[in-house]
């Protein structure tokens, strides 16, 4: 049962099939099963086509592993979609996955301790020897003494966007600030693969603080270096506000809303 002005809607999100955006990576079956439990189970949030700043509001969730008659496993779903957001379903007609794998260097590391700062890109648009350059200059820079971990980003969808995302404790960012941690990760964003049709297209960065069970995100979207540069130079009020609201209201609180930077306006906006 959806329920009244709930849309059901049913599909796949993602299969084991290679993936030629990411040079033919296919995601082993016993990691499908991990995200089914995480969806099952509730664990898993979702977005408007993996944007952090649009939440999807779903409900009566359901994730199941099926084997094509051709061997490949596709993970399979049905859910109930709240009636404000249906209409994005009509527009991108799927729903897909973003998970994040280590870099090659780091694959047979069994260190999966929590890291202070933790950065992710896009595979198809980010190489390990960028993410890797990100990681040393934040290091330098004597940010991430806590641990850094560096990532690659894998988005299920039809087309991957250039994505980066940066998920810092509350004590870095008290620490250390903001722009301090975008300085250590800009020439990752200045390494995103070049693509001719795709030249101006805009790199979203997605910068997200924990603080106990608590979390906010402020996302940027640019393919101006400084447009970043504004909005990270102004970012650390804008969090404090809303971490310090959360914790006044208690681990009862829904999760703050996203952040988003409006450059006309010069300002941090939630979600319209």
């Amino acid at each position: 049962m959806s329920g009244l002005g709930w849309t059901s809607v049913h599909g796949i999100m993602m299969t084991s099939e290679a993936i030629d955006a990411y040079g033919g990576f296919q995601v082993p079956r016993q990691v499908l099963a991990q995200v089914v439990g995480s969806i099952n189970s509730g664990g898993l949030p979702f977005h408007v086509n993996h944007q952090l700043d649009h939440p999807l509001r779903v409900r009566d969730l359901h994730a199941w592993v099926q084997t094509r008659a051709d061997g490949i496993e596709e993970l399979h779903f049905s859910a109930a979609v709240h009636p404000d957001d249906a209409r994005w379903m009509k527009e991108y007609g799927h729903i897909s996955v973003m998970m994040t794998a280590p870099i090659a260097r780091d694959a047979q590391s069994e260190n999966e301790s929590q890291a202070a700062v933790r950065v992710a890109a896009d595979h198809s648009w980010f190489s390990d020897d960028a993410l890797i350059t990100a990681e040393r200059d934040l290091l330098l820079a004597g940010i991430g003494s806590e641990g850094v971990r560096v990532e690659r980003a894998y988005q299920f969808g039809l087309i991957p966007d250039p994505q980066i995302y940066l998920d810092v404790t509350w004590a870095i960012l008290q620490s250390v600030g903001a722009s301090a941690i975008w300085d250590g990760v800009k020439q990752l964003f200045r390494l995103r693969r070049k693509r001719p049709e795709a030249e101006n297209s805009p790199t979203t960065i997605n910068f997200t603080v924990r603080n106990g069970d608590q979390s906010v995100t402020a996302v940027v979207r640019t393919s101006d270096e400084a447009v970043a540069d504004r909005a990270f130079d102004s970012l650390d009020h804008a969090l404090n506000a809303v971490v310090q609201q959360s914790t006044q209201g208690g681990n009862q609180e829904p999760p703050a809303p996203p952040l988003t930077w409006d450059d006309t306006n010069y300002g941090w906006k939630p979600p319209t």
